[in-house]
């Protein structure tokens, strides 16, 4: 969409936003808000409630086109964050994928409840379900890091996130795109907002941690799982099509992250190769010429180069995320 010289903005107040954004009106039925406690007295209900987790639960789910991608996550979580509760919502999983994640994970199994829902909520790649999930196991627990099978955290601490979000309600991932341009007009028109409002850069939810506040339940929770549950918010009649050329993007995306992120580990166990190699080689000509049996000097050598080739990886590791950024963002906005 084009925004030509569009000049209105959002009013630069939290409690002006803050009224805007907890006075949507949605075509909801009452019922549904209140079984996922998100009507006046539910809130009310889920504040009262102990909220003092230091560290969230962390939930992912799955269907079956994403089982051997979950297993990655799954795997990586067992043995980097062995410490933390893990649920798994089967989404659309096969009975013998089923067996496996039953078997093998270390992790609550539970099943989405569709038939709870309009049947639109089947068609998985409206993503309506994701709301609901975050939300149900925000009832019960008051920390939430949500997964999506894509995500692959690359092993450092943890604590500083989860403190930011302890105090800010929300720690969420900045996109590559525009709002204006991300997003379908039907859902501004079910939000009665002005497209061209929304200039900033869009937030992602393949990885967000929500700790359960009066702001998380009023003003982000319950309008996303409301747009979920009306139909022309978030789902749309042309879901399929729509997600070919976001999946493209995604794929793009999740390829740089893998080549950036292991890079430095293909690099390093190269460098580890050739120092080995150099090390035996030089060792074995320094006794073999000059009759000598104390060659150490060689290792320090070698530990020298394999240093220098592990700052070439991490720096070319950097620059290609940073030239992948650059085409994604191309990519979008052509």
């Amino acid at each position: 969409m084009a925004c030509g010289d569009f000049s209105e903005t959002f009013p630069n107040s939290f409690e002006k936003n803050w009224e805007i954004v907890t006075n949507y009106r949605f075509v909801v039925p009452h019922g549904s808000l209140k079984e996922l406690n998100l009507d006046t007295i539910g809130i009310e209900v889920l504040n009262n409630k102990v909220s003092d987790s230091k560290v969230p639960v962390i939930v992912t789910a799955a269907s079956a086109n994403h089982f051997e991608e979950v297993q990655g996550l799954i795997e990586m979580l067992m043995t980097r964050y062995k410490g933390f509760k893990l649920i798994f919502y089967d989404i659309g999983l096969e009975s013998n994928q089923v067996s496996v994640i039953k078997r093998h994970c270390k992790c609550e199994f539970r099943r989405f409840p569709f038939s709870k829902y309009p049947e639109y909520f089947r068609i998985l790649r409206n993503y309506v379900w994701k709301p609901l999930i975050i939300q149900l196991v925000l009832i019960e627990y008051d920390f939430v890091m949500w997964m999506d099978a894509s995500v692959r955290l690359n092993g450092s601490p943890l604590e500083e996130l989860f403190e930011e979000a302890r105090k800010t309600g929300i720690k969420i991932l900045r996109g590559y795109g525009l709002i204006v341009k991300q997003t379908h007009l039907n859902t501004f028109k079910a939000l009665e907002e002005k497209p061209c409002m929304f200039q900033g850069q869009e937030l992602q939810t393949t990885w967000i941690i929500v700790s359960r506040t009066n702001f998380t339940l009023r003003a982000i929770m319950k309008p996303w799982v409301s747009c979920a549950l009306q139909y022309g918010c978030m789902a749309q009649d042309n879901a399929e099509r729509l997600y070919r050329g976001r999946s493209t993007l995604t794929k793009i995306s999740g390829l740089w992250q893998t080549i950036a992120a292991n890079l430095p580990q293909v690099c390093s166990k190269l460098a580890a190769t050739i120092c080995c190699k150099l090390a035996a080689s030089s060792e074995f000509v320094c006794k073999l010429v000059f009759w000598q049996t104390n060659c150490g000097n060689f290792a320090a050598k070698c530990r020298t180069v394999f240093g220098l080739m592990h700052l070439f990886c991490g720096k070319l590791a950097a620059s290609l995320q940073q030239t992948c950024r650059k085409l994604i963002i191309m990519y979008i906005h052509s």
